[in-house]
């Protein structure tokens, strides 16, 4: 069944939320906006949130817990995993948030007005569907450093920060390209810094790594409350009845049993290939 869902938030100084009519098939891919691509009906027309025009949605799905974590840690395996309990959906690393989000650093948006846009999108994304009732949204990496704003938007949710040893991490994040990685080869460092200590100077791919994966996790620690959950790569996988327990799920053993048998398949797949880059995330 369609319905409007937020697919991207234009980086500006008043953005603007950009929903489409779309299937619930998007909630199915292991990240919502390439759900999006695939899933999209070029002959949907464009609403924009701020306008007015959308209704708001009594929630049909309980937001359940927030996922935040630092990069190629398993963080899409964890949510593959968690999506074999049969009531739950997850959303992964939606443009529109990280657009809303990026407006905010690089065109100086209040807190409040955030906080406002942020409620009125993940509302959206609460909309009923078939046979689900709960929500886990994951955030992008870099969301971490705006845990704040989330923290004031939904106050009593559960969330986790994922974690990987510094060694290993500094490795993968140096043999791929992509989301904060590509930032390094932009020839202004307007967007950088504003992730950095001020007037820190990086001379080397591998030292600005290593100052966001310090980043990443500080931001973390730093807002660490009673609604929170510190694991890490690959541990957590270990401890996937812990994240259940955390986020108040109630599962059946073949639920349990379902979410580890998928850890043997790639996990940025649709489908069922089976998982032999131990660098995937």
């Amino acid at each position: 069944m369609e319905k409007i869902y937020p697919v991207y938030t234009t980086i500006e100084k008043e953005p603007k939320t950009i929903c489409r009519k779309m299937d619930d098939a998007v909630f199915e891919y292991p990240f919502f906006n390439e759900g999006v691509n695939l899933e999209k009906n070029n002959s949907s027309e464009n609403y924009i949130l701020q306008s007015g025009n959308i209704p708001e949605e009594e929630a049909g799905l309980e937001l359940k817990g927030l996922i935040f974590h630092t990069s190629h840690c398993g963080s899409t395996l964890l949510c593959r995993m968690l999506n074999q309990v049969q009531s739950l959906t997850t959303l992964s690393e939606t443009e529109a948030i990280n657009g809303l989000l990026l407006s905010k650093i690089l065109n100086d948006i209040s807190d409040d007005e955030v906080i406002s846009q942020l409620k009125k999108i993940v509302n959206l994304y609460q909309q009923k569907i078939d046979s689900k009732s709960q929500l886990i949204i994951k955030l992008t990496s870099w969301n971490v450093y705006f845990i704040s704003l989330f923290q004031q938007a939904f106050p009593n949710i559960k969330w986790i920060y994922i974690d990987r040893e510094t060694e290993s991490l500094t490795k993968s994040l140096l043999a791929k390209d992509g989301g904060f990685i590509e930032w390094w080869y932009y020839p202004v460092d307007h967007l950088r810094k504003q992730f950095l200590a001020p007037g820190k100077e990086l001379k080397t791919k591998e030292e600005y790594l290593r100052a966001m994966i310090s980043g990443h996790r500080s931001h973390a620690n730093n807002y660490k409350d009673s609604n929170s959950l510190f694991v890490e790569y690959p541990q957590f996988m270990e401890e996937y009845e812990e994240i259940l327990n955390h986020f108040n799920l109630e599962v059946t053993s073949t639920e349990i049993e379902n979410s580890q048998l998928i850890r043997k398949f790639d996990s940025k797949s649709m489908s069922k290939k089976v998982w032999e880059n131990k660098n995937q995330f």
